[in-house]
């Protein structure tokens, strides 16, 4: 018989923001362009100034099928 599994409370986590780089593709007059394009590059730009400041990591990637 399996007993439940209790949830494992963790002392510290770690996290890390994976950023996808936002392209002009997506801005005025690119070739994606997309509505709220500046809204989501401004919260975009907070989060990344937010994890900076607390020297978490931060992994930039561009993808490749632009």
């Amino acid at each position: 018989m399996k007993k439940d599994k209790q949830p494992v409370n963790r002392k510290y986590t770690k996290r890390a923001l994976l950023f996808i780089e936002i392209q002009n593709y997506y801005f005025y007059k690119g070739k994606m362009e997309l509505e709220g394009s500046y809204e989501a590059g401004y919260k975009a730009k907070r989060v990344l100034e937010i994890f900076r400041k607390k020297r978490k990591p931060v992994v930039h990637t561009t993808p490749t099928f632009l």
